[in-house]
């Protein structure tokens, strides 16, 4: 399968128009920008003297610590390089045949699937009904499927699929069959993690990740719990070391950080942002629970030169036409600081009002 484009991409602003990294605004990746990245600094200093040698190969201490979070053992728990490494292990290590996903959402869980020789389901949401997943359409497909990954909350939608019909898809699955839940916005939101569930359902698995709520996307750094049996299975597939130095001390360090007022900043940006697109013509907002919103611009244009011109301005936001399951005008921005959400709705009117 050819790979998809996604957000992030600010090296092609830099080397086609000559930006310096501090001159773009990049709407395109979901990363908390109110995360005081000295604190980063600092533990990537404290680990120089370990690149010298090699990290501890099952990386007991760093699962351990992860487990005490979540009352669980560190057998519960692999390291991944991001969780984009874990969301390709899983197909191979569990063999996933035919797969239920919802969509819109994420499109590399269709690309580790098929690339593992997997069929895919897809449940499409509607538009009209703001993307909702429909829990009736999941359990209706169950018979048929031996995994569903889903992505909650959603990207990039935002929707957030409540922990009670996470429970009723879990209890009509048999334990052959297994149920991936992706939580990297969970921590932008005040909902209720699946993690106490762990022990009860030997059949689910929850992929997190400290990339998005911290600034460090390019720490790769994610892990999976699941099952201590399930667990062990997956991990026979991975490769020795697959952490760095600095990914295991960052993990170690900031797991346990209070995001209470990372959250009401976030929250605070984004009422804020939506207000300003309300009142801008031929934008339509899926508002979501996340750290980002799904905007559609019903307005004819071309979204890609669209795009270009933002960019052109310093301003990178995700294009989603290669979303499987969004069909017209869409883009993805990501919550950022208030100076930077003030040119993006400066830069949207000049666009869409000439």
């Amino acid at each position: 399968m050819e790979k998809l484009n996604h957000g992030g991409n600010i090296w092609e602003l830099i080397e086609k128009y000559k930006f310096k990294k501090e001159e773009i605004f990049d709407f395109s990746s979901n990363v908390n920008p109110f995360f005081n990245i000295s604190k980063i600094k600092k533990i990537i200093y404290s680990s120089l003297d370990e690149v010298c040698f090699y990290p501890e190969s099952e990386y007991k201490k760093t699962r351990r610590i992860i487990g005490e979070k979540f009352g669980l053992s560190y057998k519960n728990v692999i390291l991944g390089n991001g969780s984009i490494e874990l969301i390709y292990l899983l197909p191979n290590s569990l063999n996933f045949k035919k797969t239920l996903i919802p969509i819109p959402t994420f499109s590399e869980y269709e690309r580790a699937i098929k690339l593992n020789g997997g069929n895919v389901i897809f449940l499409k949401t509607k538009e009209e009904n703001n993307f909702k997943i429909e829990i009736d359409g999941i359990l209706k497909n169950i018979p048929y499927i031996d995994s569903i990954f889903l992505c909650n909350p959603n990207n990039p939608t935002g929707n957030l699929v409540e922990k009670e019909d996470i429970l009723k898809i879990l209890k009509k699955m048999e334990d052959d069959k297994f149920l991936v839940v992706d939580e990297a916005f969970i921590e932008f939101t005040d909902r209720e993690s699946l993690y106490s569930e762990i022990k009860k359902y030997k059949n689910l698995l929850i992929l997190r990740t400290l990339t998005k709520i911290f600034p460090i996307p390019g720490a790769r750094i994610g892990y999976l719990l699941g099952d201590e049996e399930v667990i062990e299975k997956v991990s026979k597939y991975l490769y020795p070391w697959n952490i760095n130095s600095f990914a295991k001390n960052l993990i170690e360090n900031l797991i346990d950080f209070d995001l209470t007022k990372i959250r009401g900043k976030i929250k605070k940006e984004k009422n804020y942002l939506v207000e300003k697109l309300k009142a801008i013509d031929k934008i339509k907002i899926f508002k979501g629970e996340a750290n980002f919103l799904l905007i559609k611009i019903e307005k004819d244009i071309d979204l890609k030169d669209f795009i270009e011109k933002l960019k052109f301005k310093g301003i990178l936001v995700r294009d989603c036409s290669n979303i499987k399951g969004l069909y017209g005008n869409f883009i993805r921005i990501s919550i950022r600081k208030r100076k930077e959400n003030e040119k993006l709705i400066k830069e949207l009117k000049c666009l869409l009002y000439l």
